[in-house]
């Protein structure tokens, strides 16, 4: 069975893969083993490695390690997530400087109501 869902797993699933990293790293937050998942795409072998090591990928290396599940949010470890959108707002800013400061603005906004959200 199963397999249909791409890179979405259950639930169930998923809380056993935390369990596994828990097991062996009992200090960390559910929400900070969920964004390692996240980042290596499930690869709890991964995620140990680099606990040990100190070698987290970027995106979440830097995340409070006694995170709960709570404050977890899908997308959150995305490959260059703010970057991207900072980036992409530059090209506009050469074009019409005076909607680049409304996306300067509108974009640090947004940041803060998706991290509330």
């Amino acid at each position: 069975g199963g397999g249909s869902g791409g890179d979405q797993i259950s639930d169930a699933t998923t809380a056993s893969l935390v369990s596994q990293v828990r097991e062996l790293f009992g200090d960390l937050g559910e929400g900070f083993v969920l964004a390692c998942l996240e980042a290596t795409n499930n690869n709890v072998e991964a995620i140990i490695d680099g606990l040990l090591s100190e070698s987290l990928p970027p995106s979440v290396a830097a995340l409070d390690r006694n995170m709960p599940a709570h404050a977890f949010a899908r997308g959150m470890t995305a490959p260059g997530g703010g970057a991207l959108k900072r980036g992409s707002a530059g090209p506009a800013a050469v074009r019409d400087r005076s909607a680049a400061g409304a996306g300067a603005s509108a974009g640090a906004g947004g940041g803060a109501s998706a991290a509330g959200a």
